[in-house]
């Protein structure tokens, strides 16, 4: 079920973070490092409720923000879609 993301999803979205950090950096795909995004991003990409989570079986398995307003700390990671916001990998 897909669905807003809430500030419960937080241990799992962190969780599924931490493993895609890992996955990126053994691929030299370092656009994330070991303190970026932080807990603390997170938890305010989950209040903004600009985030949306996928659920299976009462967790989080999957995690999505969208962002309305391009900014240029992320430019050469975004995906520009017909509409207005972009899909951060």
């Amino acid at each position: 079920m897909v669905r807003f993301g809430t500030t419960k999803d937080l241990d799992d979205v962190m969780d599924m973070l931490d493993l895609c950090k890992r996955d990126m950096h053994e691929r030299k795909l370092n656009i994330w490092d070991a303190n970026y995004p932080t807990r603390q991003t997170i938890l305010e990409d989950l209040e903004s409720k600009n985030s949306v989570v996928y659920e299976a079986c009462g967790h989080a398995v999957a995690f999505l923000v969208f962002y309305p307003n391009k900014t240029d700390k992320y430019e050469k990671y975004y995906i520009q879609t017909f509409m207005s916001f972009k899909v951060i990998f």
